[in-house]
């Protein structure tokens, strides 16, 4: 992880370095039920093993069959093109909608709490 944190906030991104919070473990495919889908398991576990499973999250990925056919979580990438300015506006309203909607969930789940 600190290699990639490195390579990402050089030449002027020190503000991303606090927004790197961890890897995925790496999980053996072969250990995984056929009904999985590998790269998914490796997210969930991960955030399962942090304490954030409830905490929205999106994957951007060039590999849709490491995922679920129906995965929310997934911002499919070309990987003739990589990530495009197209993929990041689209990832950027994905996380925006998301944070908001988490947000209103937790004031809706506050307020009933209080009644």
């Amino acid at each position: 992880m600190k290699e990639l944190v490195r390579l990402a906030t050089e030449d002027g991104g020190e503000d991303l370095k606090r927004r790197f919070v961890g890897v995925t473990p790496q999980i053996d495919p072969y250990s995984i039920p056929e009904d999985h889908c590998w790269r998914e398991t490796e997210c969930l576990t991960w955030l399962t093993q942090s304490g954030n499973l409830e905490t929205p999250w999106l994957a951007l990925d060039d590999l849709d069959y490491l995922f679920s056919p129906s995965c929310p979580n997934l911002h499919l990438t070309d990987f003739n093109h990589g990530l495009t300015e197209a993929d990041v506006r689209k990832v950027i309203s994905r996380l925006t909608v998301g944070a908001a909607q988490a947000n209103a969930v937790r004031n809706m789940t506050s307020s009933s709490q209080r009644l």
